[in-house]
C-alpha cells in the first residue's frame, strides 16, 4: 500500500518536472 503511494508522488513530481520542461524549452531555443 505504501510502495503504490509513493510510486504516485514520484510519478506526479516526474510528471510535473516534464510539463515545466516543456514549457521552458521553447523559451531557450
Amino acid at each position: 500500500m505504501i510502495q503504490t503511494c509513493f510510486s504516485l508522488l514520484y510519478f506526479r513530481h516526474v510528471y510535473s518536472l516534464l510539463t515545466i520542461i516543456a514549457h521552458v524549452l521553447p523559451l531557450f531555443s
